[in-house]
């Protein structure tokens, strides 16, 4: 009787462990992009860092969902005799993205702009499927806001 019992209780355990789903890796780009070092990087003269929060969110179904929601305010400092050019600074910003992009062997399959904001649809063979979207605006004439959500989809075969 103890042996059905252990029997049954192994078949179950197995049966149980296999049902669970697996939380999959992100990609290297998920897991190091940061829009706070990147504009860092960029070395904008007229922005000076003032906060940042960041939210961040991870689902596990059949895929693994991340999703990171980032937003850092800076003071714009106009002493320097040039306006702040929002526009500009979001190409900037969306060209350093493109190169972080590119460096990670990420293939980015669409993107759009709009006047205060861009983004990028990219994939890692059929395995990963993620977005990037960037929005930026002055407030009160002297702060900027940007906020930077990324969100990635990693399963077997997403090309479906």
């Amino acid at each position: 009787m103890n042996n059905v019992l252990l029997t049954f209780l192994i078949i179950f355990s197995l049966v149980l462990c296999s049902c669970q789903n697996i939380e999959r890796s992100e990609s290297e780009f998920y897991r190091d992009f940061n829009i706070g070092r990147t504009v860092g990087k960029m070395n904008v003269g007229q922005l000076r860092p003032k906060s940042s929060g960041q939210s961040v969110s991870t689902s596990i179904t059949e895929t693994t969902d991340r999703r990171r929601e980032t937003n850092v305010e800076f003071s714009i400092d106009n002493t320097t005799h040039t306006t702040f050019d929002n526009r500009v600074f979001l190409e900037d910003l969306r060209a350093s993205i493109t190169a972080q992009l590119s460096n990670s062997e990420i293939t980015s399959v669409s993107g759009g702009t709009a006047e205060e904001s861009f983004y990028f649809n990219y994939a890692i063979d059929h395995t990963i499927q993620g977005s990037v979207e960037v929005i930026g605006t002055v407030v009160e004439g002297d702060r900027y806001k940007l906020w930077c959500i990324v969100r990635e989809r990693v399963g077997d075969d997403l090309s479906e």
